[in-house]
């Protein structure tokens, strides 16, 4: 899920606002991004708004700066 960063990053949000935005604490978007956890339906659909885009689009793995899958 490392897409949620670039998302994130281009929505102009810290891992802090978007934490209070989404009622998931900042440790546990920490690991989302870093790809150390797997986010739950609940966790996608609240990022997904607060990122104003798709859960699909979430899912979008990056590989060195090469988009893949979508």
């Amino acid at each position: 899920m490392i897409s949620l960063k670039l998302l994130r990053l281009l929505r102009g949000k810290n891992q802090f606002e978007l934490s209070l935005e989404t009622q998931i604490p900042s440790y546990r978007l920490s690991l989302l991004e870093n790809g150390k956890a797997e986010p739950k339906t609940e966790e996608l659909k609240r990022l997904a708004k607060a990122l104003e885009t798709t859960t699909d689009r979430l899912m979008v793995k990056v590989d060195e700066g090469v988009l893949v899958g979508g």
